[in-house]
C-alpha cells in the first residue's frame, strides 16, 4: 500500500503521536476555561447584600485603595442607593465628592451615575429635591468640571446643563454660573474656557433672556477674543444656540458683529467654523442682515485661500440659499451653485462631498428660486442626475416628486419623465427605491391625458421577483396609485396588480398590499358598471382560498373595508367572512382577526356594538391561542360597556360611525 493511502486507496493524513499529542493540548487550552480566584471582577459587587452592609461599604469608598473594587461599585452606585434607601440621603454629598479624586475611569463612572441619582433624589424627596440636587449633585459636577481632563469636563458640563432644571432660577445663578465664570477666567487652563463657552451654550435656555444679556453673553463674547485659536473656534460652534435667547436687539448689536469678526479670523479653522453655521444663524438675522453682510460673507469663504473652508462653503451653499426665500437672492450664489458638478470645483473635495451636497440641497435651492430659474439649474440637474456616483443620484431619486410639483405638468412630462425612466432602470437598488418611493406622487402631476404609458413603468419595475422590495414599495402606494388613473385604467390594472400583490410569496408585501385594498373598492363605489361587484368578488375570494396566507390577508383587508362609508357594504358582503375567518383552524389568521377587531375597537368603529363581533370577541375569549385570548380579553375589558358583556341582538347605531371618505380619509 502506498504511503498516504487507506485501504480503500483514498488520501489519507498522516499524523505523528507528538502532533496528536500537540493537537490534544491546544484543544484543551481553548476548551477550558480557568478562573483566577485572584483576580476582582470589577462588576461583582453584591447588590443582593443587605441594606446595612451595603452602606458601610459606601461610607468607607474613599479609603478602599482597591480601584478595582471601588469601580464596580460605583457602577452599581445607583441601584445601591435604592436599595439602603432614605437614610443614604445624608451621606450621599460625601460619598461622591470622595470619589472625585480617583482615577479617571472612576470619575467618568461617577458621571455615569448622576443621572439616576437624580431620578432617587426626586422619588424619595419631591418636595425639597431641588435644595436635595443643588446640595447634592452640583458640587461633585463642580469639582469634576474644574479638576479633570478635557472628556470628563465635557461629560460634567453636559450633565451639569441638564441638572440646571433641577434647582430654582436664584441658584442657576449663585451655584452654575459662579462656576461657569470661574472656568471662563482660567488663563491657565485652556480646556476650562473651552468648557465655560459649552456651558454658557448648554445653559443659555435655563440662564433665560435677562442673564445672557447681562453676564453670561459678555463672558462669551469676551472668550470670543481669546488667544488661543481652539477657544475661539467653540465660541462660534456655539454662536447660534445662545443667539436663539437673546433679543433681536442684542443679537444685532454684539453677536452678528461678532461673527462677522470671527469670520475674517486669521486661523482657517475659526472660519470653517463660520462656515459651518452661517446657515444656521442667517434666520436669526434681520433679512437686510442676511440679503447683504452674510451673503458677502459666504461670496468670500467660496473664494478663501484654504480648500477646507472652501469646500464646507460649498456644502453648505445650498442651505445658505433656502435661508433667502422671499428675497432676491444674488446672482453669484447661484453662479457658484450650479458650478457645484463641473470638476474643476467637485474635485476640490474628496468622494463627491460638494455633488453630493448639491444634489441634497437642489430640492431646496429649487424651492427658493421658484420655476423661473430652471433653465439655470437645468444642466446642473442633469449632470446630477447623470453622475456615476450612486449617493449623488439617490438624493436626484427621492425627491423627483418635489421637482414635479414645482415644474407643472408639461415640464414633468418633457424634462423630468425621461430621468425617471432613468432611474428606474439604475443599477443601484438604493436609488431605484429613492425614485419608487414616491412614484404615485409623481405621476399626480403628470398630464392626465398622458399617463397610460406609466403603467408600463408599474409593470416593468416588478419584473424581477428577487426584488422584493421593489413591491413592497408599490404596494403601500395602492391606494394613491388607484387615485392616479381612470376607473377603466384602474380596473384593467391596478386591480390585477394589487391582488397579484396580496398573494406576494413575500409576506410583508402581502401585509401592505391587503391594506391598501379598501381604496380599489373606493375608486369604484359609484361606478354602475360592473366594477363594484367584481372587486367585491375578488376580495371575499380570499376568504375561502386553501392557503392560510390568503384568510390572512382578507382579515387584514377588513381593517379598512369596515370603516367604508357605507357600512351596510360591509355588513352584505364581508361580514360573513370575517366571521368565517375568526374560527380558522390556524391559529396566525385568527390571530390576525383579533388584532383587525382591536384596532376597529379602539377606533369606536361602526361594527364595534354589532351583535355578531361581540358574539365573535367572547368566542375568542375562550380560544386555544393565549395570544388571541389576551387581545379579546383586553377588547372586553377596556372597550366594550358593561351592557355589551353579554351578546344581545340590536342593529348598528348609525349615530356616532367613523367612516372613510372616498380619499381615503376618516370622516
Amino acid at each position: 500500500m502506498e504511503p498516504g493511502t487507506n485501504k480503500e486507496g483514498e488520501g489519507s493524513l498522516q499524523v505523528s503521536q507528538n502532533d496528536m499529542q500537540r493537537i490534544e493540548e491546544e484543544i484543551n487550552r481553548e476548551e477550558t476555561f480557568k478562573v483566577d480566584p485572584h483576580k476582582i471582577d470589577e462588576n461583582a459587587v453584591f447588590v443582593e447584600e443587605s441594606p446595612d452592609k451595603a452602606f458601610g461599604v459606601l461610607k468607607s469608598l474613599a479609603s478602599n485603595q482597591n480601584d478595582a473594587e471601588v469601580l464596580g461599585y460605583v457602577k452599581n452606585l445607583g441601584d445601591l442607593t435604592y436599595l439602603i434607601g432614605d437614610r443614604i440621603i445624608d451621606s450621599l454629598g460625601n460619598i461622591l465628592l470622595g470619589l472625585t479624586g480617583r482615577n479617571e475611569e472612576i470619575r467618568r463612572a461617577v458621571l455615569g451615575q448622576i443621572r439616576m441619582l437624580r431620578t432617587f433624589l426626586k422619588e424619595k424627596s419631591p418636595s425639597n429635591y431641588h435644595t436635595l440636587i443643588r446640595d447634592i449633585i452640583l458640587p461633585v459636577l463642580s469639582r469634576l468640571l474644574l479638576n479633570s481632563n478635557l472628556e470628563v469636563k465635557e461629560l460634567a458640563g453636559n450633565l451639569m446643563a441638564e441638572t440646571a432644571e433641577d434647582i430654582t432660577e436664584e441658584d442657576r445663578g449663585a451655584h452654575i454660573l459662579t462656576v461657569v465664570l470661574e472656568m471662563a477666567h482660567n488663563e491657565n487652563n485652556e480646556d476650562n474656557r473651552v468648557v465655560a463657552i459649552q456651558l454658557i451654550s448648554n445653559l443659555s435656555q435655563s440662564f433665560g433672556r435677562d442673564l445672557c444679556e447681562h453676564f453670561a453673553g459678555f463672558e462669551f463674547l469676551s472668550l470670543g477674543e481669546d488667544p488661543v485659536i481652539k477657544v475661539r473656534k467653540e465660541c462660534v460652534i456655539n454662536l447660534e444656540r445662545i443667539c436663539q435667547v437673546v433679543s433681536q436687539k442684542f443679537r444685532n448689536e454684539r453677536f452678528l458683529p461678532f461673527f462677522l469678526r470671527m469670520s475674517e479670523d486669521t486661523a482657517w479653522i475659526v472660519r470653517k467654523a463660520c462656515v459651518d453655521c452661517i446657515y444656521k444663524l442667517a434666520p436669526l438675522s434681520e433679512p437686510s442682515f442676511r440679503q447683504e453682510e452674510l451673503t458677502n460673507v459666504l461670496l468670500r469663504f467660496l473664494k478663501d485661500t484654504n480648500k477646507w473652508v472652501k469646500i464646507s462653503a460649498y456644502k453648505h451653499l445650498g442651505a445658505f440659499i433656502y435661508t433667502l426665500k422671499d428675497l432676491t437672492v444674488d446672482d453669484r450664489l447661484i453662479e457658484h451653485f450650479v458650478r457645484m458638478t463641473e470638476p474643476s470645483i467637485n474635485n476640490i473635495s474628496t468622494d463627491n462631498e460638494i455633488m453630493h451636497a448639491c444634489a441634497y440641497n437642489f430640492p431646496a435651492v429649487l424651492t427658493t428660486l421658484g420655476p423661473s430659474k430652471w433653465p439655470l439649474l437645468q444642466k446642473t440637474f442633469a449632470a446630477l442626475a447623470k453622475s456615476t456616483d450612486k449617493k449623488v443620484r439617490r438624493p436626484i431619486a427621492c425627491a423627483l416628486h418635489e421637482y414635479a410639483k414645482l415644474l407643472g405638468p408639461e415640464r414633468t412630462a418633457s424634462e423630468l419623465y425621461p430621468v425617471l425612466r432613468s432611474l428606474l432602470r439604475d443599477t443601484s437598488d438604493e436609488v431605484k427605491y429613492g425614485a419608487i418611493e414616491h412614484l404615485s406622487d409623481f405621476m399626480m402631476i403628470f398630464p392626465e391625458e398622458g399617463r397610460e404609458p406609466l403603467i408600463d413603468l408599474i409593470l416593468e419595475i416588478q419584473k424581477d421577483q428577487k426584488k422584493w422590495r421593489v413591491r413592497e414599495l408599490i404596494a403601500r402606494q395602492i391606494d394613491r396609485l388607484a387615485a392616479v388613473f381612470n376607473t377603466q385604467m384602474t380596473f384593467a390594472f391596478i386591480v390585477p396588480i394589487s391582488f397579484t400583490l396580496c398573494n406576494d410569496v413575500v409576506s410583508i408585501v402581502r401585509n401592505q398590499a391587503s391594506k391598501k385594498i379598501y381604496a380599489l373598492l373606493v375608486r369604484v363605489l359609484d361606478e354602475s358598471s360592473g366594477y363594484r361587484g367584481a372587486v367585491i368578488e375578488q376580495i371575499q375570494h380570499f376568504s375561502t382560498l386553501n392557503k392560510f396566507s390568503h384568510r390572512q390577508a382578507f382579515a387584514r383587508m377588513c381593517k379598512r373595508l369596515m370603516l367604508l362609508p357605507e357600512p351596510t357594504l360591509f355588513e352584505e358582503h364581508f361580514l360573513e367572512g370575517l366571521l368565517r375567518v375568526a374560527r380558522d383552524p390556524i391559529p396566525n389568521v385568527r390571530i390576525t382577526v383579533a388584532e383587525v377587531l382591536l384596532s376597529h375597537f379602539k377606533k369606536n368603529g361602526p361594527f364595534a356594538r354589532h351583535p355578531k363581533i361581540l358574539e365573535t370577541v367572547h368566542d375568542m375569549a375562550s380560544d386555544k391561542s393565549k395570544e388571541v385570548q389576551k387581545i379579546m380579553n383586553h377588547i372586553l375589558s377596556e372597550h366594550c360597556r358593561e351592557e355589551d358583556q353579554k351578546p344581545r341582538s340590536m342593529e348598528i347605531e348609525n349615530e356616532g360611525h367613523q367612516s372613510l371618505s372616498p380619499d381615503g380619509k376618516t370622516e
